[in-house]
């Protein structure tokens, strides 16, 4: 979220226009370097994280009604224009970038299938800056959505931190285990609608310049002047009801028919159930079977829970008078964790999250091995680490 953060400042990233060399030491970042991670970086676009093909989720497909209404820039979400316009005019966004820099993250861009090019220039372009995901390695890519942000309400969004995990209560004598997967490149593969994309028009760019760098563009997307246009065909980070949208599409894909999504996403089989969700809004019911196994959704991250006996061993006694020669009694707990002079027993019944990695599959969504965990009672998540019953800061 820090990434978010360094967004939301009233400032904005440092500079503005997207025609000179950035200059980072006007904000006192040295340039981009000497900062940690989340701080803004001077854009480079080899050095940009982006996924090899962005899209394919079509996000909208699933929100109900509610979301659905941002999808569609539905003019009951949006501010009255005149106040929108006259708010958005005084907003610079973006940082300053060397045009042929720029035309380059371009380039990446649409290769990507993340943006389009079109003659017409946005009503507010929109500008982008970077932070650091790996100081001096890996930038994060964010749009500045500032102005158009002017023009929207924020959608319903159900909350979820850290401290409201914390509330989970394990039984007397037994030991939480969390599981958690972590979609790829969410953002990117959120599809945005045609009546959003309007929204999403970037800065324009010297036809001719592209062409030097190897973008073809076709002669009806140049103006009169000389100049193509364009615009995110996905969900940036920096507009405003991005996060709103994609996780109320990734709660309909998983919950399906008891969730609250469009028709589309009501002819789903539930995957996870809406009535185990913990968040900072509502907790499973405690006589629930749900209590004992919930689970938290955080726009990308979905992580479970569940509570499993401990099983105390003496390390001297004979656990297993039948175990045969050269065989470690132990090893017939499928997991032992010592603590303490004890043990904990962890059984690993299958893959946890393998029909939720189906589903994701089957909606255009992409998970890769290392952000899909099974059941642990060590787990890193939400900035906290889970660790045998003791749920504490990352940092």
């Amino acid at each position: 979220m820090s990434c978010m953060h360094a967004y939301t400042e009233s400032e904005g990233p440092p500079g503005n226009g997207a025609d000179t060399t950035q200059n980072m030491n006007e904000s006192g970042y040295e340039e981009g370097r000497g900062v940690g991670t989340g701080s803004p970086a001077p854009l480079k676009s080899e050095l940009i994280s982006l996924p090899t093909e962005g899209g394919g989720f079509k996000a909208c497909d699933y929100v109900g009604p509610e979301i659905a209404a941002f999808c569609n820039a539905d003019p009951d979400i949006l501010i009255e224009p005149w106040l929108a316009e006259l708010l958005a005019s005084g907003i610079k966004s973006g940082a300053r970038i060397d045009p042929k820099e720029y035309a380059e993250i371009i380039k990446r861009l649409l290769i990507a299938k993340m943006a389009e090019l079109t003659a017409e220039r946005a009503a507010h372009p929109l500008g982008m800056f970077a932070v650091w995901k790996e100081v001096d390695k890996v930038q994060r890519l964010i749009i500045d959505g500032r102005p158009v942000n002017e023009f929207f309400i924020s959608p319903p969004f159900e909350f979820t931190c850290g401290e409201d995990l914390a509330r989970l209560q394990v039984q007397v004598g037994h030991l939480l285990q969390a599981a958690k997967c972590d979609l790829s490149d969410f953002f990117h593969c959120c599809e945005a609608t045609d009546a959003l994309r309007k929204y999403f028009g970037l800065k324009g760019v010297p036809a001719a310049l592209l062409r030097d760098v190897g973008v073809e563009v076709p002669a009806e997307c140049v103006d009169s002047r000389g100049y193509t246009f364009p615009r995110l065909t996905t969900l940036p980070m920096g507009f405003g009801p991005s996060p709103g949208i994609a996780q109320a599409a990734h709660e309909a894909v998983l919950y399906g028919k008891e969730g609250a999504g469009s028709e589309q996403a009501q002819q789903l089989e539930p995957v996870v159930r809406p009535a185990a969700r913990w968040s900072g809004q509502r907790v499973p019911d405690v006589d629930s079977p749900e209590a004992s196994a919930p689970h938290a959704l955080i726009i990308d991250d979905l992580l479970m829970f569940r509570q499993v006996p401990w099983v105390y061993v003496d390390a001297d006694a004979d656990v297993d008078a039948d175990a045969g020669e050269g065989e470690d009694p132990l090893d017939r707990l499928d997991d032992v964790v010592p603590r303490d002079g004890a043990v904990s027993h962890r059984r690993v019944e299958g893959t946890a999250l393998a029909s939720v990695v189906t589903r994701y599959e089957e909606v255009g969504l992409r998970t890769k091995p290392g952000k899909v965990q099974d059941y642990n009672a060590v787990q890193d998540m939400l900035g906290h680490t889970l660790d045998h019953n003791v749920l504490r800061g990352s940092c």
